[in-house]
């Protein structure tokens, strides 16, 4: 749910997500599960932190990499459970509130996590996204939208894109400028993930939109 300021309001029911109901019915192994459908690319999205901590064992241990994305379900961490997600983790996405949870958390500093991540991706809504890598950091803008009409899902649809444009090849900045686009995509629709395009004509967008070639084969 999210207010006429695009504040996102949130609650999490994790029902049988939760630690004692998978228990009993254990959840199918991620590392098994991603290497039976050639998976390359894996994201370990919100959900209870026990179960996140586990599909990023399971993924880490079948050489699979994952951008770890803890999003909303953060304030739900100890520093205990967090530290245990990042230390399984090459690269991390999240928003700027989310990134600053995580710091109080870990009871660290930004540079401390650059040493231990590959990349991390702090996305600031129409101020587009700071990127952070090595000893590097640059911001890429958003992509403006012919109409702001909801929130919702933005930053889902924002990692829908750059995990298709990773796992197809992209370098990390191109990859999150089809992220970034995706992401307008759904801002101009009501609802969360309703929104649509035809391949061409994200192209096309693309292009005109950052002034350069699309950076992935054309099939």
């Amino acid at each position: 749910l999210s207010d006429r300021d695009g504040n996102q309001l949130t609650a999490f029911y994790p029902g049988s997500s939760n630690p004692a109901a998978s228990a009993r019915r254990p959840h199918r192994d991620a590392g098994e599960l991603g290497l039976a459908v050639g998976a390359r690319l894996g994201l370990i999205a919100p959900d209870v932190a026990a179960n996140m901590i586990r599909h990023a064992e399971l993924l880490a241990a079948r050489g699979i990499p994952f951008v770890a994305g803890p999003g909303q379900v953060l304030p739900d961490f100890d520093a205990g459970s967090a530290q245990a997600l990042i230390a399984r983790s090459r690269s991390l996405i999240l928003n700027a509130q989310e990134w600053q949870v995580l710091l109080r958390l870990l009871g660290t500093d930004e540079a401390a996590l650059r040493r231990h991540l590959d990349w991390i991706v702090v996305t600031l809504g129409g101020e587009g996204c700071r990127v952070l890598a090595g000893d590097g950091e640059y911001r890429l803008p958003a992509v403006a939208p012919t109409a702001t009409v909801d929130h919702t899902g933005c930053g889902d649809a924002l990692r829908g894109g750059l995990l298709y444009g990773l796992a197809r090849g992209a370098r990390l900045e191109d990859a999150l400028r089809i992220g970034t686009l995706t992401a307008t995509y759904n801002l101009e629709a009501r609802g969360c993930q309703r929104h649509g395009f035809t391949v061409q004509g994200f192209v096309d967008r693309y292009e005109a939109s950052w002034q350069r070639a699309w950076p992935l084969p054309r099939d």
